[in-house]
């Protein structure tokens, strides 16, 4: 650890992790959260995450030649954000955690990232290389990292937040940072709006460590 620094509790870690994916999909063009953000017992979190149909079918009737792979990349830089968050944290001296502790709390991130590459016309799992390292340069930014603290705090102190309080909790966070642009439109009341989450994915790995 780094001298005077307390080490994070589980929860706390667990609460980056989470938030780092929150903000990443949220803050995103055509991601949102499509169900709650969950800290459970035993080390284990939940952040339902997705696409958001009706912002990319904004976007075709803006551009029809929209690169329709973008929102299932931007989904994957969500998925890379919470074991990324906890390396910096080990980095920093704010966690003690093995390397067999990191592959452990992220390997369900990366199953399903590996999945949207594939799902990808044509398969990309090359990109995987690259946008680790967009997403580890994005939370070297302060305004973002202090995004993700932030709504890490409140995420261990209340422990399970519903979508809408969840997105209002964020859009605040985001009135009072440049670190990414208001889109068009209020997302408060996120979960009315016609959301694709990626269901499949998500029911086979609800109540595991890294999601």
């Amino acid at each position: 650890m780094v001298p005077g620094t307390e080490e994070m509790t589980e929860d706390e870690i667990l609460a980056v992790h989470e938030s780092a994916h929150a903000v990443f999909a949220l803050f995103g063009a055509w991601t949102r959260l499509a169900g709650p953000v969950v800290l459970k017992d035993r080390g284990c979190g939940d952040v339902v995450m997705g696409t958001d149909v009706e912002a990319i079918r904004r976007t075709l009737a803006a551009d029809p030649g929209f690169d329709r792979d973008l929102p299932r990349i931007e989904l994957v830089r969500a998925l890379l954000a919470g074991p990324i968050a906890e390396r910096r944290l080990v980095r920093d001296g704010r966690a003690t955690l093995s390397e067999a502790d990191l592959r452990d709390s992220s390997s369900n991130d990366y199953e399903v990232a590996a999945e949207q590459l594939r799902a990808l016309d044509p398969p990309r799992p090359d990109l995987l290389g690259a946008l680790e390292r967009e997403v580890r340069r994005r939370l070297e930014e302060p305004a973002v990292w202090s995004a993700v603290e932030r709504f890490a705090a409140v995420l261990a102190e209340r422990r399970s937040l519903g979508a809408d309080e969840a997105t209002a909790i964020l859009e605040s966070i985001r009135a009072s940072t440049s670190a990414f642009p208001a889109p068009a439109g209020s997302r408060i009341g996120a979960r009315r709006r016609f959301v694709h989450a990626v269901s499949a994915w998500w029911a086979a790995l609800r109540g595991r460590r890294s999601l």
